[in-house]
């Protein structure tokens, strides 16, 4: 049924999702602002409708309230869909889960007072991080081909994969390997191997982005740009990845390998996991070690993922190793915590947002094209190509907020590091950045022959750099 329909399946697959990608830069370019506050209000919304529920559930509401809420559901539904609604997030819990429930209510309440609070006292952060996701848009504006370049790494990542999966069957045979030690060594050290080269090829596609990106911060991002222009910056990405592959490979390879460790000890938790229901059904204490040791290896790997990323990014913008790279990674958490956590969460939002609707409108779209085609209907059902179209996509909305991921990071730096080490001010700093970050309030204040507030072309020659000549390691400490 695909085969049959293959040119659509490309088309709906493969293609859409590169111009719906495109149409969520220039999207973000209009209405960054509008996104990234509704998200926020979203977030603050679905908080309180879980401590709502979780009150209810703990029997915390007043009767009159439930009665309320009871009779307001009914309203709008009917049927089982009422029962449902009324069982599940009305009605108090039964008294064995009724502890869990008040546990969870006030960790629920919390949570929300904290990040309603943070947000509402860093909206300057949030202007700040809406001022970057703009700025990062005018880089896919100068740079299209970043839109494209994540199938490159993608098709790598595939390969890899689909040779991991004939070198676990080999390694697994039975007649292979004499003894069952030997077999797992190996598939162990495979895994390893496995995984550490999917890392290195994120590290580096990763690094690589933020390097155009910084590239263009330095010596574009202040350029008053029409909105085309010629070219669509492949030599630009290719000499980037070429600095990359030819100067840093080291670490990353060094930083991959550290997360790819981290994933080993996960799947052998998991093993033993699986290995050990029994005893942890008997035994209390087996399964809370378990339990726990799963925990804080998902925490580790996930807080080295997040130092990673950022020490990819200072790789590619100071050109340093990947263990001074997080150095400095921590020295910015201390130094900015709220801008930071602020541009993690909005970063998270924006890249579920992308990656999970972009799949979603090219699946439907192919379902209703094949559902209304009464000559394949017949013959096929349109769900398989609707699920291989969903695949495709989403594996290229993952690759194209994945480089949207490292442009805001690197923008994030960029602009941080240009105010920091530049005592006149910034000198690389495109005016919309300058005027989301204050400065240009500062100007009116400070007045007209403040030196802080020099057109940005004269900033860099004030500074002894060329304006054809600069580069990223030009406004950063060496």
């Amino acid at each position: 049924s695909i085969l049959d329909k293959y040119w659509l399946v490309i088309v709906l697959g493969m293609i859409l999702p590169i111009l719906l990608g495109f149409f969520w830069m220039v999207f973000l370019f209009l209405f960054a602002a509008l996104i990234v506050y509704t998200l926020m209000f979203l977030l603050i919304t679905g908080l309180i409708v879980l401590s709502v529920i979780l009150c209810l559930k703990a029997g915390w509401v007043p009767d009159e309230a439930v009665d309320s809420l009871t009779q307001g559901v009914e309203l709008v539904t009917s049927g089982n869909t009422t029962e449902i609604i009324q069982a599940q997030f009305i009605e108090q819990g039964d008294d064995a889960h009724l502890y869990y429930y008040y546990v969870a209510a006030v960790c629920s309440i919390i949570v929300t007072v904290l990040a309603t609070g943070f947000i509402l006292f860093n909206l300057s952060a949030v202007r700040r991080t809406i001022a970057i996701v703009e700025e990062t848009t005018k880089v896919f504006r100068s740079i299209p081909i970043l839109l494209v370049w994540p199938v490159i790494p993608l098709v790598l990542a595939i390969s890899v994969a689909v040779l991991g999966v004939f070198g676990f069957y080999f390694i697994a045979y039975p007649t292979v390997w004499d003894d069952a030690s030997s077999t797992l060594g190996l598939s162990i050290f495979f895994l390893l191997g496995l995984l550490w080269t999917l890392e290195f090829l994120q590290a580096a596609h990763y690094a690589s982005v933020a390097s155009a990106t910084a590239y263009w911060y330095v010596n574009d991002s202040a350029k008053e740009r029409g909105c085309c222009h010629a070219g669509i910056g492949f030599g630009r990405m290719a000499d980037s990845s070429w600095t990359i592959i030819s100067r840093h490979l080291g670490s990353m390879a060094f930083g991959a390998l550290i997360i790819a460790v981290c994933q080993v000890i996960r799947v052998i938790l998991h093993a033993i996991d699986q290995a050990t229901k029994e005893q942890q059904k008997k035994n209390f204490v087996i399964k809370l070690a378990v339990k726990c040791a799963q925990c804080a290896m998902w925490c580790l790997q996930k807080t080295i993922e997040f130092v990673s990323t950022y020490s990819y990014v200072f790789v590619a913008i100071n050109g340093t190793t990947f263990c001074r790279g997080c150095r400095d990674t921590f020295k910015l958490i201390v130094s900015y915590p709220a801008q930071t956590a602020i541009n993690q969460t909005i970063k998270k939002f924006l890249t579920l947002l992308i990656s999970w609707s972009t799949p979603v409108i090219c699946a439907v779209l192919c379902f209703f094209i094949l559902d209304n085609d009464q000559s394949y209907k017949e013959n096929y059902a349109p769900l398989y190509p609707a699920l291989t179209v969903f695949l495709g996509g989403f594996l290229l909305s993952v690759g194209i907020t994945t480089v949207l991921e490292a442009s805001i990071d690197t923008i994030y730096l960029c602009a941080f590091k240009d105010m920091e080490a530049n005592k006149n001010g910034p000198t690389f700093m495109s005016n919309d950045l300058r005027k989301a970050f204050g400065l240009d309030v500062a100007k009116e204040e400070a007045g007209k022959k403040a030196e802080l507030f020099v057109p940005a072309e004269a900033r860099k020659q004030q500074n002894g750099i060329p304006g054809n000549r600069a580069s990223a390691n030009n406004f950063v400490s060496p």
